[in-house]
């Protein structure tokens, strides 16, 4: 009977949201903005255009090799141990016990 009324108590509560006043989006649009005619339709063909490389693309292809080398070199130091040698040793150690109080 439990599981009955939790189900019905989950389910009342995510209805809850339902019940809000949804915002008022048609005053969110300006009136000239709602009178005008929506644009005509293009091919998609026509819409894209056709594709021209750029005239620098050496340059282009020069900053993106830099930039990769730069990555890589960084990858390349991250790439190493995270923790030093003399931190792992003393790590292992552990932590010394706590000496009990003496009243």
């Amino acid at each position: 009977m439990t599981r009955v009324l939790t189900l019905l108590a989950i389910l009342g509560l995510g209805a809850l949201p339902g019940c809000t006043r949804f915002p008022a989006l048609d005053r969110a649009v300006s009136p000239d903005v709602a009178a005008r005619a929506y644009p005509g339709l293009l091919p998609l063909d026509v819409a894209l255009g056709e594709a021209t490389a750029p005239s620098d693309a050496g340059e282009i292809t020069e900053d993106l090799s830099t930039r990769r080398a730069g990555l890589e070199a960084r990858a390349a130091a991250l790439a190493g141990p995270v923790i030093d040698g003399p931190t792992r040793r003393r790590m292992a150690q552990g932590i010394p016990p706590i000496p009990p109080d003496d009243p």
